[in-house]
């Protein structure tokens, strides 16, 4: 270890124990000798961040409250040694990524989860998570209000943070973030993050992360067998060949890369006009990605329908509603699920539904008054119990 002044921080020199009262510094936990020692931290990195927050804390708290940060500290510098050896800042990582590897380690190592706190007589007791995984997540929201950047130049971007509108986001499944920090050419990520910022403007966001998943595995290919290419100018075709080679003889937990492979062309071919490199443009060629599979519609007896639609009507009201809507609109059930209580008007007597798909664009259709009086009686079941809502 390193024996330098500066990886130890004093209890003694922050304003915590300079405000502090004498019955405070009286106790005996918090002596001259006390402080936490950045030499625990694996990397230089880690001990720029954590110093940082640890004097930002030494600041802001009483000395009461830093007391209790030590034990929390010492144990997520244990995890930090033993699993993020090479992890040079905490935003390297996903916020979910790295709180669920700190409970695995946690609970691995016979600390629980959550405790129970005693309350005051005649309460329930208050159930809390554990300090170390708090103290990490006091530590990750610190180093996010300190990334002053804007958005689009991080590797982990707050969608929301974002200047411009996405064009569209998936209601089914709620996307918070995009994490570029797997591309470990830097700047490949930073070439691919300009045409990702391009693709949100004018692509659903399940279509860019798609494409963004595409660039990953492309990119860990690169690390593994070219490690000389560090800028996607330096692509060749040949490189594209021996990926497409790779990928059909390599042990992989996929057997077909062919949606996959669009995705990387859309992102190189993006990337060949905002960059004016357009070699990119060129390093696929028509036979390169496989065709498809055709696709056989199967469609259910009349026999199978009426098997199925005798047990849905015994179900909870709105959900069985749901189920015949869906039969008799043929959407897919994402598009049924997510229909607005505004979706129906009535236009010379007949009704018309508007329906938002999740990748494609906002369409109308006419539908029979069956379909109507379903939708309706589901849009005042609604409204009655949860108020007013985005969807039915």
């Amino acid at each position: 270890m390193e024996n330098r002044p500066e990886l130890k921080i004093y209890i003694k020199d922050m304003p915590c124990f300079k405000n502090a009262t004498e019955e405070q510094i009286e106790n005996k936990h918090m002596g001259d000798d006390c402080h936490f020692n950045l030499e625990k931290l694996p990397t230089e990195g880690l001990r720029m961040e954590l110093r940082s927050f640890i004097l930002f804390r030494g600041s802001k708290l009483m000395l009461s409250s830093m007391r209790s940060d030590f034990t929390q500290y010492n144990t997520l510098c244990r995890f930090l040694q033993e699993k993020e050896k090479t992890l040079t800042s905490l935003t390297e990582k996903e916020p979910e990524v790295l709180i669920k590897r700190l409970k695995a380690w946690l609970l691995k190592n016979g600390y629980q989860l959550y405790y129970e706190k005693p309350q005051i007589l005649y309460q329930k007791d208050k159930i809390t998570q554990n300090e170390v995984v708090l103290y990490l997540k006091k530590i990750l929201r610190y180093l996010d209000v300190q990334d002053t950047r804007p958005e689009y130049e991080k590797d982990i971007w707050e969608l929301k943070r974002l200047k411009h509108k996405i064009y569209k986001t998936n209601p089914i499944r709620k996307v918070d973030r995009l994490n570029f920090t797997k591309i470990t050419q830097v700047q490949i990520r930073e070439e691919v993050k300009q045409a990702a910022y391009m693709e949100l403007k004018y692509n659903c966001l399940e279509t860019v992360m798609a494409e963004l998943s595409a660039v990953r595995r492309f990119s860990k290919y690169l690390a593994k067998h070219k490690p000389e290419i560090q800028d996607l100018k330096d692509l060749q075709r040949g490189d594209m060949e021996s990926y497409l080679a790779y990928l059909n003889t390599a042990k992989l937990e996929k057997k077909c890369f062919r949606s996959e492979l669009f995705h990387l062309k859309t992102v190189l071919e993006v990337a060949a006009k905002i960059l004016e490199y357009p070699a990119l443009s060129g390093l696929f060629l028509d036979g390169d990605i496989p065709r498809g599979k055709k696709t056989l519609f199967k469609s259910y007896s009349d026999s199978e329908l009426i098997r199925l639609n005798r047990y849905i009507v015994t179900m909870d009201a709105q959900i069985a509603r749901a189920l015949m809507i869906h039969q008799m609109l043929g959407t897919r059930i994402s598009d049924t699920l997510t229909l607005s209580p505004k979706c129906l008007r009535k236009e010379d007597g007949s009704y018309i539904i508007r329906i938002t798909p999740v990748k494609s664009g906002e369409y109308e259709k006419p539908i029979s008054n069956d379909v109507a009086k379903l939708i309706q009686k589901s849009i005042e079941y609604t409204k009655n119990r949860y108020g007013d809502t985005p969807y039915i």
